[in-house]
């Protein structure tokens, strides 16, 4: 089994001496020749090297703190969508009864289900409870397409269209913004997809905490499906006990869950690697960084949005900010508002999100970027000022925090 990483030269020789002993572990993980060895290494001994260093103290707060804010966002849009699955049903409900729609077997055994799934919280497995009730509530607005029944889903279900040849196809039904806004963020655990800089931190902590389970404790953990981060809690790393037992026994192991797989780690590895690199360079030069700068620019490249720094002596870093999809309502948005600079943008009439404050968190622009290149007249329009700034016109509080944040993004 070749699991060795891209680079030739040893991380042991890369990284500087207070870390040369955590790349001896991960070179010693991509030279073993056994799964069970190399997961052992990079979830016991490397997340413990990094718990225990205190070089990296401030990259570890800034993870732990970014996966707060995330889980804590996470959690309520859960709410919002439960909520909004919630009172869709039961409008549906109402208006299938009053068509005389709810005698019909597949209809009525639908709407049954729903219901059970909301009012008794079933442990259905993953995915949790909602997400059954929303595949079923589509279940049921499919039965409601095919019936040409869809005056029953007005004001309550947005019916997505695409075109080919010129001709509109349906496809899928979504919940509005509560739908939307849930997806969005649940993506992130996307790892092939996922540029959030937190996130090979968390997954390795869940790792780590998976591994040092005893086999007789397996028995005692209960499931909890009642919200994401408790089937990241419950379900998945129950899934990850057993997957851990069996390979301790010699076992192939159970289906993986998907942090665990090979390709997953190995590249939530080389991205942890990429940020203390990236944090290693800037501890060096934070005492010149400000005087080094000469100007910052936002700019889109295809589909990924950047920041570039370019510095007194004429070069240049660039960052990756966010990664959109080309289809999505943000990436639709920045792209108006970048051609636009110095014009008043109402957000509502391009994306379904109703808040500024809430678009520039999806597009990684919340705190010090979105001060700098943007202006709010009100809640819901926006006002970007201009595509390059000069460092010397930042005010002294956003030089600070422009400085605290570089460390943290990913060079593109």
């Amino acid at each position: 089994m070749n699991l060795a990483l891209e680079n030739t030269t040893p991380y042991s020789q890369l990284l500087p001496r207070e870390l040369r002993g955590l790349g001896a572990i991960i070179d010693d993980a991509f030279n073993t020749e056994k799964l069970c060895d190399f997961l052992r290494i990079i979830s016991l001994d490397v997340v413990s090297f990094i718990q225990t260093s205190t070089f990296l103290d401030s990259l570890k707060t800034f993870w732990e703190k970014e996966a707060k804010k995330y889980l804590k966002l996470l959690r309520k849009a859960e709410e919002r969508l439960i909520l909004r699955i919630q009172e869709t049903y039961l409008e549906i409900a109402k208006r299938i009864h009053n068509a005389n729609l709810n005698g019909l077997p597949i209809i009525s055994d639908l709407l049954n289900s729903i219901e059970d799934a909301l009012k008794f919280r079933q442990a259905y497995g993953d995915p949790s409870f909602y997400m059954m009730a929303l595949g079923m509530l589509n279940g049921l607005c499919n039965e409601l397409l095919k019936r040409n029944r869809l005056d029953i889903l007005n004001g309550l279900v947005r019916i997505e269209h695409f075109s080919f040849n010129d001709k509109s196809f349906f496809r899928a039904f979504t919940f509005y913004e509560e739908h939307t806004d849930f997806e969005e963020l649940n993506a992130i655990f996307n790892m092939k997809d996922s540029d959030a800089p937190w996130l090979p931190w968390f997954l390795l902590q869940r790792a780590h905490e998976c591994w040092r389970v005893l086999p007789k404790q397996i028995s005692s953990i209960q499931l909890s499906y009642s919200s994401q981060q408790e089937s990241l809690k419950s379900s998945n790393q129950l899934n990850a006990y057993h997957f851990w037992n069996d390979l301790r026994k010699g076992k192939d192991g159970r289906e993986q869950p998907y942090f665990f797989t090979l390709e997953p780690i190995k590249r939530l590895i080389k991205s942890m690697i990429r940020q203390i690199f990236i944090h290693i360079n800037t501890k060096r030069d934070q005492a010149t960084i400000p005087d080094k700068i000469h100007s910052i620019i936002l700019l889109l490249d295809g589909d990924v949005l950047c920041l570039k720094v370019n510095l007194s002596n004429n070069e240049a870093s660039v960052y990756q900010l966010k990664k959109f999809n080309v289809d999505s309502a943000p990436f639709r948005f920045i792209k108006i508002l970048l051609k636009n600079p110095g014009k008043t943008i109402p957000l509502g009439d391009i994306s379904n999100t109703q808040s500024v404050s809430k678009f520039f968190e999806r597009t990684c622009l919340k705190g010090v970027l979105s001060e700098i290149f943007f202006s709010k007249p009100t809640k819901h329009a926006v006002v970007f000022h201009t595509n390059e700034i000069l460092f010397p016109e930042i005010d002294q509080r956003a030089k600070l925090a422009l400085e605290e944040l570089l460390p943290t993004l990913k060079l593109y």
